[in-house]
């Protein structure tokens, strides 16, 4: 058995999906994996967004292997708004 310790983003460039995208073209399930998150605007092309009017948000990543994973790192998107501040 082989153990790798890093911090890398082990799903980048994965294959992803999206229950209810709101449009594959520009807000696709790709963008939550390719590790940009410089942007979290709606606009900024780095966020994954669902349809609108859904009670439910799924979204998946084939890492393609077996894995043992420590943490996952979710970054929301914040449209430019510090969090923890009133809005």
């Amino acid at each position: 058995m082989t153990v790798f310790f890093s911090s890398e983003n082990i799903a980048s460039g994965k294959p992803t999906w999206q229950q209810f995208p709101f449009s594959v073209s520009f807000w696709g399930a790709e963008l939550a994996v390719d590790g940009d998150y410089t942007d979290l605007t709606a606009g900024g092309g780095q966020c994954v967004i669902s349809a609108g009017g859904k009670t439910t948000a799924e979204w998946r990543v084939d890492l393609e292997a077996i894995l043992s994973i420590h943490h996952i790192v979710i970054h929301y998107r914040t449209d430019g708004k510090n969090w923890g501040k009133n809005r």
